[in-house]
């Protein structure tokens, strides 16, 4: 018999019978799996799951471009790798977690500061042939900082500008890049310009044997275009 020709009160009593014996059970099935999926990631533990390895800090072009800026401006404070929630404050009126999300956890490649830490310009560091999401990334960082006012320097990797043109950049944006052995300009802050301790001479001992100890292998550096360790979204700001 099709269902049109059943009594309509008929249909309404089975349906009714089917959300009453079936849907409470399947939610409370769905709400102890969700439950129990929250107690084992609770019970996990973060070494174990996740083996560690040390990895280097920045990756050979990274490094280079560092070494070029703290070359132009000695008398600065150069930065590298820092995010973005570390130096940039924005409006508690919307979820800062999903700014942190969208934005907050990308890394600013180079910071390039005053005495004091107040970042004068960002240098940002990119590749040439990029991917359609580290255009995003790379863009989604320029549309922030030109928001703050903070200047903006790009900067190719294989192409970096000469040492000239990096000062007369850095001196446009208020960076003093005048030589340490300049008496003219005043000097570092005590603690950025007390000089290492010379060493007196061989230790001996557990200190020794500690210091040259051999370490273990160091991981290659993770590139500021790595999306795997948060999801950035496809849309832009």
């Amino acid at each position: 018999m099709p269902l049109s020709a059943l009594p309509l009160s008929m249909l309404h009593a089975a349906s009714a019978w089917w959300a009453r014996m079936f849907r409470p059970r399947r939610k409370a099935h769905w709400l102890d799996q969700d439950s129990n999926t929250r107690s084992s990631r609770s019970k996990c533990d973060t070494v174990a799951a996740w083996p560690p390895q040390a990895a280097r800090v920045l990756t050979d072009a990274e490094a280079e471009a560092l070494d070029l800026a703290r070359r132009a401006a000695p008398r600065a404070l150069v930065l590298a790798q820092v995010p973005l929630w570390r130096f940039v404050r924005v409006s508690s009126r919307q979820s800062y977690s999903r700014w942190l999300h969208r934005v907050g956890y990308i890394n600013a490649d180079l910071l390039v500061c005053d005495a004091q830490g107040t970042v004068l310009a960002v240098v940002d560091v990119h590749r040439e042939p990029m991917s359609e999401r580290s255009q995003r990334r790379h863009e989604r960082l320029r549309r922030v900082l030109r928001a703050t006012g903070t200047a903006v320097l790009t900067w190719q990797q294989g192409r970096l500008p000469s040492l000239v043109k990096v000062r007369a950049q850095f001196r446009s944006h208020g960076v003093d890049c005048s030589d340490l052995g300049d008496s003219t300009t005043s000097p570092l802050p005590g603690a950025m310009a007390q000089p290492m301790p010379a060493s007196t001479g061989p230790t001996s001992g557990p200190v020794a044997s500690a210091k040259t100890r051999a370490r273990a292998p160091v991981a290659e550096a993770v590139s500021s275009d790595f999306h795997g360790l948060h999801s950035v979204p496809s849309t832009i700001l």
